[in-house]
C-alpha cells in the first residue's frame, strides 16, 4: 500500500507522518510526505493508494493535486485534511473519499485509516463474465457501468473496453449493490466512484458519458449518492 501526505504545515505534516506509521507498521505500507504540491511529480503520483493532501497550500492547492491525481491514478482515495470547512462542498466535487479536520486526532485517523482499508480490498474484487466463448475476470473497481437490455448485459470498463454477456441485470444486482454501484435506471447499474455529477435527466461520468436517470429511480439514487459520499459504503 502507498500513501502520500501533502501538507505546508510542517507540524500537521509530522503528525499525520507519525501516526500514519504507528497503525500501519503491520500493513506494508510505504509512507512518503511532502511539504508543497511541486514536489509532487508524475512518478510519484501513480499507483498511490491513499493521499491524503491539505486543502490550502501555497501556489498549487489540494484541489488541483486532487484532479491530477484522479487523472493519474483513478483508484487512489483522497482524504483532504483541513481547516477550512467551507471548501468542503468544492472539495467533494473533486474527488474527497473523506475529511479529516486538523489537529488531527489519532482515533478519528485510525477509523478512517479501517475504512480506507476496507474500500481498497473492494474495489480489487473480482466478478467473472462469459464474453462470447470465454470467461473473463474483471475487477469490479474499473467497470464504469452496466447496461441491460433483457436479455444481454454490456459491462462497460473506465478503459472503454465493452464485454457483452447474455444475463439479466439482476444476477449480479446484489453484488454490484454492495460495491459502491447504484440503479439510476431499470437497465443500469453505475459505479458511484465516477460520477461526477446528475440532475433529474442524466448521470455523468468523469469521462463526459451520460446515461439517463429515470425518474421512478431519481429519488434512490440521489440518497445512494449522498450516502456514498458520506462514506457509507458497502451497500449500508
Amino acid at each position: 500500500m502507498k500513501i502520500i501526505i501533502c501538507d505546508d504545515d510542517n507540524t500537521a505534516r509530522g503528525n499525520l507522518l507519525q501516526l500514519c506509521n504507528k497503525h500501519l507498521m503491520g500493513d506494508g505500507a510505504v509512507i512518503e510526505d511532502f511539504s508543497s504540491a511541486k514536489q509532487l511529480t508524475r512518478e510519484i503520483m501513480q499507483d498511490v493508494d491513499i493521499a491524503f493532501l491539505d486543502i490550502e497550500m501555497p501556489e498549487i492547492n489540494g484541489l488541483v493535486v486532487a484532479n491530477k491525481l484522479h487523472e493519474l491514478c483513478p483508484k487512489c482515495l483522497i482524504i483532504f485534511v483541513t481547516s477550512y470547512t467551507e471548501y468542503i462542498t468544492e472539495a467533494m466535487r473533486n474527488y474527497a473519499y473523506q475529511f479529516l479536520t486538523k489537529p488531527v486526532k489519532e482515533q478519528d485517523l485510525v477509523i478512517e485509516l479501517n475504512r480506507a482499508k476496507e474500500e481498497l480490498s473492494r474495489r480489487i474484487s473480482k466478478l467473472t463474465i462469459v464474453c462470447g466463448e470465454a470467461e473473463r475476470v474483471f475487477e469490479v473497481g474499473k467497470i464504469l457501468y452496466v447496461e441491460s437490455d433483457n436479455k444481454h448485459l454490456r459491462i462497460v470498463l473506465v478503459s472503454g473496453e465493452v464485454c457483452v454477456t447474455r444475463a439479466k441485470i439482476n444476477k449480479y444486482y446484489d453484488f454490484l449493490l454492495e460495491r459502491n454501484f447504484a440503479q439510476p435506471h431499470k437497465s443500469y447499474m453505475v459505479n458511484l466512484y465516477y460520477v461526477k455529477e446528475f440532475n433529474n435527466q442524466y448521470v455523468t461520468f468523469d469521462n463526459g458519458v451520460a446515461i439517463p436517470i429515470s425518474r421512478s429511480k431519481s429519488a434512490d439514487f440521489k440518497r445512494a449518492f449522498n450516502r456514498y459520499l458520506n462514506g457509507v459504503h458497502y451497500g449500508k
